[in-house]
């Protein structure tokens, strides 16, 4: 588990899939310490208010930093975070 619970948004992806009516958000996420994590956010499940305003801010994907992320271990930040 990281010892760093800043992160900060390096990009946000928006990637159509067949299996969450449409699409979901790939947010990828850096610590202080340079270790890189992902989570997906669909659009359609109750998380997604969490992340909103990230995503769709008019300072999306430009270095938002965040912290009261829950790191799950290999790379993933768990979607049900409140950032």
């Amino acid at each position: 588990m990281s010892k760093f619970n800043e992160w900060f948004v390096v990009t946000i992806e928006k990637t159509s899939t067949q299996h969450h009516n449409g699409h979901i958000y790939t947010i990828t996420l850096m610590n202080l310490a340079g270790e890189t994590a992902i989570t997906y956010v669909d659009p359609t499940f109750r998380n997604y208010k969490n992340w909103q305003h990230i995503i769709a801010g008019d300072r999306a994907d430009r270095g938002f930093m965040l912290n009261n992320l829950n790191y799950k271990g290999d790379g993933m930040i768990d979607a049900d975070s409140k950032p």
